[in-house]
């Protein structure tokens, strides 16, 4: 294990410029239960990262351009040993953010948000939105700092993501991928955005079929992943599968409480910024007992499970994954099911 973290994901605001309803992180900015930290415990928290050779920071929200901290977050990054990359809706990208970003010679990339064609992403995100992320875009790619898209695939929009795909292979970003709706992780079943059994086969099918045409998609985009898993399910081994955030990435949250995953802000707190050193926080008996129980995996849920040959993906302990149980085996019978039927008619 790294007795220092690689990197680091700071959410050091959940201020933002739109209210998507799908927004796991509305709850916490409309409720004021969490507090941010001052500007000066940030910019201490950068000098420690420093101290500790983390080479990359991610700046996060919320959204981060509409936070009176992001100027002088990036002035103390200016010409820095860490790099940093941006994540945002795009929709503040007016041209003296990206003469800001430009100037600090450190910007790896701008990741800008982007779920679907116009119609449907200003239907979520507000009238205007789309434009305004593609002239961010057009802005960034003319300033020479590297463009990444972020799309979420849900129960609307999931049979436009192909042709969206193709569309966003005709901009000028160095990369895209997609990631899949998963409310229920953030106690938010309601909202009914995650797609089913039936949909989630025909999704991943759809995708497959033009996989060869997306050159600049992303490798970990789903639906890639997991259906590699499907198709060529893990050998069984001891140790279970692990992600590789606890034993890389450092995560802050804009109150100073660190997630054992910088990855999900549900996750259990490891500690807090500003009465512990992050070197201890890293190297503490909570974050050790995560990984341990990483390594470990959990417990399969059905005594069938025995003899699946998926259960070595199934072992991944995850606190999001724990609560949006996926059993594989069902996907891959089910996939099998549809090509069954395509073959045979």
């Amino acid at each position: 294990m790294l007795r220092t973290p690689l990197q680091a994901r700071l959410c050091f605001t959940y201020r933002c410029n739109l209210r998507c309803p799908f927004c796991y992180e509305r709850f916490a900015r409309e409720s004021g239960s969490r507090k941010e930290l001052p500007l000066s415990s940030w910019l201490s928290l950068l000098e420690e990262l420093r101290g500790l050779g983390v080479f990359s920071v991610a700046l996060i929200g919320g959204e981060p351009l509409c936070h009176p901290y992001m100027k002088p977050l990036l002035e103390d990054l200016t010409d820095g040993p860490m790099r940093f990359g941006v994540y945002t809706n795009g929709t503040l990208l007016d041209d003296t953010w990206v003469e800001l970003l430009q100037a600090t010679h450190r910007c790896s990339h701008v990741t800008i948000s982007l779920d679907g064609f116009e119609d449907y992403h200003d239907g979520i995100r507000g009238a205007g939105t789309f434009r305004r992320a593609l002239a961010g875009i057009e802005r960034l790619s003319s300033a020479g700092i590297p463009v990444k898209i972020a799309g979420v695939v849900s129960h609307d929009n999931y049979r436009a993501v192909p042709e969206f795909a193709r569309f966003l292979e005709s901009l000028p970003i160095c990369e895209y991928k997609f990631s899949m709706r998963g409310d229920a992780a953030y106690g938010e079943d309601e909202l009914c955005g995650e797609l089913n059994l039936e949909e989630k086969v025909e999704f991943f099918l759809s995708m497959e079929r033009i996989r060869n045409e997306l050159k600049k998609i992303g490798s970990n985009s789903a639906p890639f992943p997991l259906l590699s898993q499907l198709r060529h399910p893990r050998h069984v081994t001891e140790i279970a599968p692990c992600c590789r955030d606890p034993l890389t990435t450092f995560g802050v949250l804009p109150d100073g409480s660190v997630p054992v995953c910088a990855s999900y802000d549900d996750a259990p707190v490891a500690g807090w910024i500003g009465k512990q050193r992050v070197i201890d926080i890293w190297n503490g008996p909570v974050m050790n007992e995560f990984r341990e129980q990483q390594r470990c995996g959990q417990e399969l849920p059905w005594e069938k499970c025995g003899d699946c040959e998926h259960r070595q993906s199934c072992r991944k302990y995850c606190p999001k994954l724990e609560k949006v149980w996926l059993c594989r085996k069902e996907v891959a019978d089910a996939l099998a099911k549809v090509e069954h039927v395509v073959e045979c008619s």
